[in-house]
């Protein structure tokens, strides 16, 4: 074999190999579900409980893979390819944006007002109650009636009140805050942000649950929440 043939054959061959290598990504779980349970992915990642932290990251090669629990059945899950959430524990999550704005913007974003879009306007509902932004539906806590219901959805644009159910397995990336950040982390990104572009929009995802609890706590939020027992006919 004449030489160049002999380095054709070696780049071919490391072209192929480094192919073959998949990219590592963050990937989050709920750790308080892997004190009951074992669980374990590809047979040798031992997903770890810490009952100081709930939601633990673990790096992960994107792409196909399978876990078990407690040495049951092997069962496959996609990994994507900008990570996202394992979802083991079979629970919900909403994804929602959240705005900032400057000092000399804030007056724009100041629930009243409707200067800026959020993505088509949604309503979701997650247990028993529906969630909804009066910045598209004024007085939504106090109006909202049947016909609101036909605007009843998942959500599935980029900056709509997104939720995504206990059946989904995998949950890929979206956000740009998770649950494992502290609010004073996530003020201090968005503060940073809008020195320069003067209003931020960005979206965060939590337990459906903790959403629930924190938009019903911050009489502020961008959003509000209602009993379906409370809505009129």
């Amino acid at each position: 074999m004449k030489h160049w043939q002999k380095v054709v054959v070696i780049l071919t061959t490391m072209i192929v190999f480094t192919s073959c290598i998949r990219d590592m990504v963050p990937v989050i779980y709920n750790s308080f579900y892997c004190d009951d349970h074992e669980v374990i992915i590809d047979g040798k990642i031992n997903l770890r409980y810490d009952r100081f932290r709930q939601y633990k990251k673990i790096d992960i090669q994107e792409g196909e893979h399978y876990y078990q629990i407690n040495k049951g059945p092997k069962i496959p899950f996609e990994v994507d390819e900008k990570g996202g959430i394992f979802n083991v524990a079979q629970e919900e999550f909403v994804i929602y944006p959240e705005l900032f704005a400057n000092d000399l913007y804030k007056n724009v974003i100041e629930p009243q007002n409707n200067y800026l879009s959020l993505g088509k306007p949604n309503i979701i509902q997650v247990d028993s109650f529906v969630v909804g932004s009066p910045r598209f539906f004024p007085n939504f806590e106090k109006k909202i009636n049947r016909r609101f219901m036909k605007e009843v959805s998942d959500g599935s644009e980029k900056f709509q009140l997104q939720v995504h159910r206990k059946t989904q397995l995998f949950i890929p990336k979206t956000w740009e805050f998770d649950m494992r950040m502290e609010e004073n982390e996530i003020r201090d990104a968005l503060e940073t942000a809008a020195v320069e572009v003067q209003i931020v929009g960005k979206r965060r995802v939590m337990n459906a649950k903790e959403f629930l609890i924190k938009m019903a706590r911050n009489n502020n939020s961008d959003y509000k929440i209602v009993h379906l027992k409370d809505i009129k006919k």
